[in-house]
């Protein structure tokens, strides 16, 4: 019995430092990386329809770097993750409820990505040369490059966002990366 009390706070503690996790990686990309040595000072917000649209200028050379090394950083922080999930699902010591809490954890990482990867692709498919799409549990943030965008674009990304997520136009925000 201690051993499933330890295992259980064990689920506990790790199910907290995802949601923190999740927490930082979506402020990290709701300001743009966090990055400010890469922002200039511009910042132009406009609310189009319901979605915010988000203005950033980045250089040229770190565009390249922004978007390579945002890619890369999510890719082995969810692979990171969802490791740790595998190792709490093939635990023998691990409890039904904690395989059961790793198992879902793990699908929702999952399906977040496969909605990633739709909404980028189709973003990619209407002329945008680059972009990255962030899902979290209520919002989802669709980072494109472009110097700016005309109201239509950002109405079709914000459609994509919208049909891919099943989230409503305030829980998109738009960013473009130039």
């Amino acid at each position: 019995m201690r051993k499933s009390v330890l295992i259980s706070k064990r689920a506990i503690v790790l199910t907290g430092l995802v949601l923190a996790l999740s927490a930082a990686v979506y402020l990290n990309w709701q300001y743009s990386g966090g990055n400010d040595s890469l922002l200039t000072a511009s910042r132009d917000e406009t609310k189009i329809g319901q979605s915010i649209y988000v203005n950033n200028t980045v250089s040229n050379t770190a565009e390249e770097d922004y978007f390579s090394k945002t890619a890369i950083e999510r890719e082995n922080s969810r692979n990171n993750t969802v490791a740790e999930f595998d190792g709490i699902i093939n635990n023998a010591k691990s409890s039904d409820e904690a395989k059961k809490q790793a198992e879902t954890n793990k699908n929702t990482i999952i399906n977040n990505m496969e909605k990633e990867i739709n909404i980028e692709t189709l973003v990619k498919a209407k002329g945008f040369e680059k972009c990255i799409a962030v899902v979290s549990e209520k919002n989802v943030n669709v980072i494109v490059k472009a110097k700016q965008l005309t109201s239509a674009q950002t109405i079709q990304i914000n459609e994509i966002a919208c049909e891919q997520t099943g989230f409503t136009a305030e829980n998109v925000k738009i960013i473009t990366v130039e």
